[in-house]
């Protein structure tokens, strides 16, 4: 008997993403009790590709139909998944892949509409929400799919674009960590509060020696969340009109990674996010008509595995 776990499914599953598959149907031949996969294309029928494999003989049977269309990571989670509807893509609303848009993230979402009523970023018109979607999307952008081989791989990635939506409701509202905890998972809850900017601290420190030393201690889940962050507000600068808002938040940001970048070996996420902050960065300081010429590799140490592996994007 060769039926397979949940983590084979998974994998299977896993292995069919981007490929051009509609579905990925687990079969068990009932001979010898052995499961298998069959992958349908979007351009087939699910149904014609079934009626085929029947026709095999009466020994075939469908134990799960995992459908390309919908989140991986819900169906996985089914006692037994069975979603052969619909064979077209769905849109959202959000520009990421509803291979990601679980029922916990679309929780959150409305969890973060719900705190950021009423609200709106610095230049006093845009809705605060907007921030929160857009770091989602900036993470969406920033993860490759084809690195996702296991059921724990898609819940990091769930936790962190959880994270994502949820970075500033601890700071922009007055709810309860305790609440937090009830809704959401302690991973996810545990990022938030990495999230979280502690003012005193920010007051006694300076926001720029207080964000060095917080990032450098964050881990790799919030880092990249984080990252995410700081790219979504360089891309906003352009919006405000407060100049010793932009220069300042420039030099700050400039200050941060070059710290951290001296201090950290980075991974590949974080370090696709740092290179787009450096070119947003290169973008606004011409824009403001500001010297750039610090935002260029070439000042850092060519030793550095960071600055090595960022010249090779």
């Amino acid at each position: 008997m060769t039926a397979m776990s949940k983590a084979e499914i998974a994998k299977a599953v896993l292995r069919g993403v981007g490929e051009n598959y509609s579905h990925a149907i687990i079969w068990c031949d009932t001979w010898d009790y052995t499961d298998f996969t069959r992958y349908v294309h979007t351009y087939d029928d699910i149904d014609e590709v079934i009626k085929e494999q029947f026709s095999y003989g009466n020994m075939y049977r469908i134990m799960e139909i995992y459908n390309y269309n919908l989140s991986i990571l819900d169906q996985l989670n089914e006692s037994s998944a069975d979603n052969k509807e619909p064979k077209d893509a769905i849109k959202n609303e959000y520009g990421i892949s509803n291979l990601f848009l679980t029922n916990d993230l679309k929780r959150a979402i409305d969890f973060a509409k719900d705190i950021h009523a009423g609200q709106f970023r610095k230049d006093g018109i845009t809705p605060y929400i907007n921030h929160p979607l857009m770091v989602l999307k900036l993470a969406y952008s920033c993860i490759e799919l084809f690195h996702m081989q296991t059921l724990e791989d898609l819940q990091e990635i769930n936790d962190i674009y959880v994270s994502c939506v949820l970075h500033d409701v601890l700071e922009m509202s007055d709810i309860s960590i305790e609440m937090l905890q009830k809704q959401f998972s302690p991973v996810t809850v545990s990022m938030i509060l990495e999230l979280t900017n502690n003012n005193d601290k920010i007051n006694l420190l300076g926001k720029t020696k207080y964000l060095q030393a917080k990032m450098l201690d964050m881990t790799t889940g919030a880092m990249f969340v984080k990252l995410c962050d700081r790219l979504a507000n360089i891309k906003d600068l352009v919006h405000i009109t407060d100049r010793q808002f932009q220069e300042n938040y420039i030099k700050e940001t400039y200050d941060i990674i070059t710290y951290l970048l001296n201090k950290i070996e980075f991974n590949p996420f974080h370090l696709a996010v740092i290179k787009d902050i450096f070119e947003e960065l290169k973008k606004i300081s011409i824009t403001l008509n500001l010297d750039s010429q610090n935002f260029n590799l070439n000042t850092f140490d060519e030793d550095n595995p960071n600055i090595l592996a960022l010249k090779r994007f």
